[in-house]
């Protein structure tokens, strides 16, 4: 197998993209009020820090993954 070469900084580009449009997704302008009701929880709740670090690493190892096996 050849050398693979991953440029990481569009990798965490990539995760800090998905990061914003999950952000997005889930504000009050779009979706937030519904996404409360359903999971029965306030935005205190919501806006606690793990969760975003996990979203964000989360987003990290998937576009990982898609850069590398787009290189294959």
């Amino acid at each position: 197998m050849d050398d693979l070469q991953i440029d990481f900084f569009s990798v965490f580009i990539a995760a800090a993209v998905n990061l914003f449009i999950r952000a997005i997704w889930y504000s009050k302008w779009l979706f937030g009020d519904v996404y409360q009701e359903l999971v029965k929880k306030n935005a205190s709740q919501i806006k606690k820090l793990p969760f975003w670090i996990l979203g964000f690493v989360s987003s990290w190892i998937m576009a990982y993954f898609l850069a590398f096996f787009d290189k294959m």
